[in-house]
């Protein structure tokens, strides 16, 4: 067995390929980490608001898996904030696309489709019930 830790994106990948709850919930707790978390709570709790368009953003996909300045979801998440609805976050709207496009061009394939359903609050094959039961206090209250 491979000590080699997974990425966000392969976690998320693993789960959402997974064919029933119980393996979905499993998987979730099996690979629990702060930034998971942090990733999961974007995508369900309602006061986190993107301030992009809706939809399948215009990026370049990334097929070179050894990128120069490639990034990842773990690592951008301190970052995450710029493409929020905030009242702090002086940047125009299009700057934020601009930046926005920028990091899913530098994450891999995987982990930018991930960050866009996210964005939109749709992340696929990941219910919200599923969470719930992989950490019962994230969601509590929202």
């Amino acid at each position: 067995m491979s000590t080699k830790s997974k990425t966000l994106g392969e976690v998320i990948n693993e789960v959402q390929k997974a064919k029933s709850f119980k393996a979905k919930v499993e998987l979730l707790k099996l690979h629990e980490s702060k930034p998971l978390r942090q990733i999961l709570r974007a995508n369900f709790d309602p006061a986190y608001v993107w301030d992009l368009p809706e939809g399948l953003s215009p990026y370049d996909v990334n097929d070179d898996p050894i990128k120069e300045g490639q990034t990842t979801i773990k690592s951008e998440i301190p970052r995450l904030y710029l493409f929020m609805k905030l009242d702090h976050v002086k940047m125009s709207r299009l700057k934020k696309e601009a930046k926005w496009i920028n990091m899913l061009e530098a994450l891999d394939a995987q982990e930018a489709k991930i960050m866009d359903q996210i964005k939109d609050k749709k992340l696929e094959k990941i219910s919200r019930k599923v969470v719930e039961a992989a950490f019962p206090q994230l969601l509590d209250g929202i």
